[in-house]
């Protein structure tokens, strides 16, 4: 259901270590404020009735409705950038601009 590549797992992985944050990484639907929604990255907790992946060490939720909407997910690292960038996409895009664009792993 939610996937995520080795490299993007490891970048994550490092930076949660180096800013000492723990948590779950939520994926949600978030506004870039010029183009359509698209899927984004928060350092987050689990709620109740989250969809929960464990992928090497690191807890990805998402919720029912979301993954209804978006179908399977993957996760992958911007291999254009040289820091925390990373692509979401879905098996059913939620707008004609999923994956062209990249996001950050946010904390609140």
């Amino acid at each position: 259901m939610i996937t995520a590549t080795t490299e993007a797992i490891e970048v994550m992985r490092a930076f949660m270590a180096k800013n000492e944050l723990q948590g779950s990484v939520r994926i949600e639907l978030q506004s870039t404020g010029c183009c359509d929604a698209s899927l984004g990255l928060l350092l987050d907790s689990v709620r109740d009735g989250d969809i929960k992946e464990e992928i090497q060490g690191i807890v990805f939720v998402a919720s029912p409705e979301l993954i209804n909407l978006t179908g399977d997910i993957s996760i992958t690292r911007n291999a254009g950038t040289d820091g925390m960038d990373f692509v979401v996409t879905s098996e059913k895009p939620i707008s004609e601009w999923s994956g062209f664009g990249s996001c950050k792993l946010r904390v609140k």
